[in-house]
């Protein structure tokens, strides 16, 4: 493994590394949650979703988009404005 700087990526080979954005509006809406710090348990509540349903979401943003977990979720769609700011 080379050292250095991680590439938030889902792409290998050829493909443009970098931003990649969620395929639909339930994964935007579930990455907003995230980013603002909710778990699986109360994302499901707020989306009125199940817990699983709500896992298999996560498991396949962090494919998509090469992370491991939440944090790194956190930062990729802050460095790719991937969420909307909150007005407060």
């Amino acid at each position: 493994m080379t050292e250095g700087k991680k590439v938030f990526s889902g792409s290998s080979g050829g493909e443009e590394q970098g931003k990649k954005s969620p395929t639909s509006d339930r994964e935007k809406e579930i990455v907003q949650l995230v980013v603002q710090g909710y778990g699986d348990l109360e994302i499901s509540e707020r989306l009125s979703l199940e817990e699983q349903a709500v896992n298999d979401y996560m498991h396949g943003i962090f494919d998509r988009f090469g992370v491991s977990d939440r944090l790194e979720l956190t930062l990729y769609a802050i460095q790719y404005h991937l969420i909307r700011q909150q007005s407060q």
